[in-house]
């Protein structure tokens, strides 16, 4: 009787317990799975040990090994290409919203891969990369030194090149207009507490200084600007702030929370949440802490602790569709975070899963939870295995568009003191300041070329040649739009295509379309679908040029979906409505796109 009632008073107090943890940690009831016990979904093996984390993609993960060999896998593991990279990789990757993949390779090299597995380009950037690339608003590409930055178009030509001081180790910033933050490493001149920053523009002029009170460590873009946690545990949220009277802005410092976080020896991690909100991952000693805070006035929404999750080398952190997803060496927990309804000012955390991870059955380095749900994990064996742990929906990326940069071009268009745009100096690179005038004049020349072209197809007229059109010096100059490699000028080219009626000048606008190549809204080939469509432009001359346009964008980006629908496209012109001569063209253009499925 008397064990009895110890059992009783046991199961009561763990129940207690149990209860007073579920308040505590603000998570709920879940089921702890075990990997060590369980079977993995599917496994494959790799060409050498991997070297960082894989990278998610919208088709699944791409994986770098030390044997210098990239692997792209769909979510259930299938290796669907492998491509060689040239020279000893870095162990960091950087995926684009796009899926084009960055590997720097020999300390300098900056390789550019597309989701196909095509190596586009590679460049000798002239200086030790020491970060993953970072992509900005239109497309141009960041990379960072020890003391110099640099920015190349899509297309591989660099636009400038900067030398700084010495730079820290916290990565490269996205600001809300697009300008770029750099942490500059102290000197002697600045107070033992504080931190100097350099805000450049995309174009690479140095806009401004800023003193920070404190040593950044870590730090995270948003929406509405940037998150920065200081080596004391402070927590501050900066945004840059224009009008019509100051269009470059101004560095404001909106909420700062002094102690917020834990830093200890492990470095905090910030990622960003929907509903404007971003988070942090802070450890001391013994556990690990999640603090999420609100974006437009440093609301603290929740802060709990995970449990048994402890500070280690191998912390993983990765913002899934609704929350996050958070691992150690021993274990890993997913979180959903659900603002309250009531207040709107905080946030529910609740155990979606949570899982042991393997210890000794599978020895392994790098773990990673993909959009759709499943566990990666790398073995030092050479293996990965997957795991499906929940029915999770793809996320979102953030889309590129040339839309983000407009008031750096926000200037009076004066033709008497406009530099003309150059050709050869638009190949060599290094144009820096140079690319907000050409800009400017191309975009004019391209609004008034579309005017005359509006009155032009009112008025009925005998369409011109082919041979007269191809001499036409202003659509000539058109087609340097593709050497800015960028997403600017492609919105522009596709009204200007979609208005013509003239085959000729039809013509000419699909070759600049496929001079371009890089069509991130999928804009251009979207375009070449309603041309082709259209049913009046059936000559040879047109249909041969959105066969090349067509493959040509394929190609460039790798998108499988784009690649179904440009092989759609030119299937259609194999039919009888068109001539032999297209028809034998078409098929010739879907033969290489049967080269372009690299699928294993």
């Amino acid at each position: 009787m008397y064990g009895c009632n110890c059992s009783k008073r046991r199961c009561l107090i763990l129940a207690i317990i149990y209860f007073v943890c579920s308040l505590y940690y603000g998570v709920g009831e879940s089921i702890i799975r075990n990997l060590n016990t369980e079977e993995y979904d599917w496994n494959t093996v790799l060409g050498g040990h991997a070297i960082c984390a894989p990278q998610l993609t919208s088709y699944g993960f791409v994986v770098l090994t030390d044997g210098r060999m990239l692997s792209g896998f769909a979510e259930n593991g299938m290796l669907l290409w492998q491509v060689a990279v040239r020279g000893k990789p870095k162990n960091y990757l950087a995926v684009t919203p796009e899926d084009f993949i960055f590997v720097i390779t020999n300390n300098s090299y900056l390789n550019m891969i597309n989701s196909n597995g095509v190596i586009l380009w590679s460049v000798d950037t002239g200086f030790e990369i020491t970060e993953a690339p970072l992509q900005g608003d239109d497309g141009r590409i960041f990379i960072k030194g020890k003391d110099t930055i640099a920015c190349y178009g899509i297309n591989g030509i660099r636009k400038w090149k900067l030398r700084t001081s010495s730079l820290s180790s916290v990565p490269l910033c996205l600001l809300n207009d697009g300008t770029i933050l750099v942490f500059l490493q102290s000197t002697a001149a600045l107070q033992s507490e504080q931190m100097q920053v350099l805000r450049l523009s995309p174009f690479g002029e140095e806009l401004a200084y800023e003193t920070l009170n404190g040593t950044v460590v870590a730090a995270q873009s948003c929406d509405s600007g940037l998150l920065l946690v200081y080596n004391t545990g402070t927590v501050e949220f900066c945004r840059i702030v224009s009008s019509p009277d100051d269009v470059i802005g101004t560095l404001f410092f909106i909420w700062r929370k002094e102690h917020a976080v834990f830093v200890h020896d492990t470095v905090p991690v910030v990622f960003h949440l929907k509903n404007g909100m971003t988070g942090i991952v802070s450890t001391d000693t013994a556990r690990a802490r999640i603090s999420v805070f609100f974006n437009d006035a440093g609301d603290l929404a929740t802060s709990f602790f995970v449990p048994e999750l402890t500070a280690t080398s191998n912390l993983y952190v990765q913002n899934t569709t609704d929350g996050i997803c958070i691992a150690n060496d021993a274990c890993c927990y997913c979180y959903r975070l659900t603002i309250d309804m009531h207040t709107m000012r905080k946030v529910i955390p609740e155990i979606t899963w949570n899982t042991l991870l393997p210890t000794g059955t599978f020895p392994w380095d790098y773990v990673a939870y993909t959009y759709r749900g499943t566990l990666v994990i790398c073995g030092k064996s050479w293996e990965i295995h997957g795991y499906r742990v929940f029915q999770d929906t793809f996320e979102e990326k953030r889309s590129v568009t040339g839309l983000v940069y407009q008031h750096f071009y926000q200037m009076p268009f004066d033709n008497e003191d406009s530099i003309a745009v150059d050709e050869r100096l638009l190949e060599k690179g290094d144009y820096a300041l140079l690319e907000i005038p050409w800009v400017n004049e191309l975009k004019h020349d391209m609004k008034q070329f579309y005017s005359k072209m509006t009155e032009r197809v009112s008025n009925v007229s005998a369409p011109i040649s082919f041979q007269e059109v191809e001499k036409n010096e202003e659509l000539v100059r058109f087609a340097l739009t593709s050497l800015f490699g960028t997403s600017v000028f492609q919105k522009q080219i596709v009204s200007m295509a979609l208005k013509e009626r003239d085959p000729a000048y039809l013509c000419m606008y699909i070759r600049i379309m496929a001079q371009n190549g890089y069509d991130p809204e999928g804009r251009m080939l979207d375009a070449l679908e309603l041309i082709m469509g259209h049913g009046a432009f059936n000559q040879n001359q047109v249909c041969i040029a959105l066969c090349d346009a067509v493959y040509k964008i394929c190609y460039f980006m790798g998108n499988r979906s784009m690649n179904i629908k440009g092989q759609g496209i030119v299937s259609a012109m194999t039919s009888k409505k068109y001539s032999k001569q297209v028809n034998e063209y078409a098929r010739n253009i879907l033969f290489l796109f049967a080269s372009l499925d690299r699928t294993l």
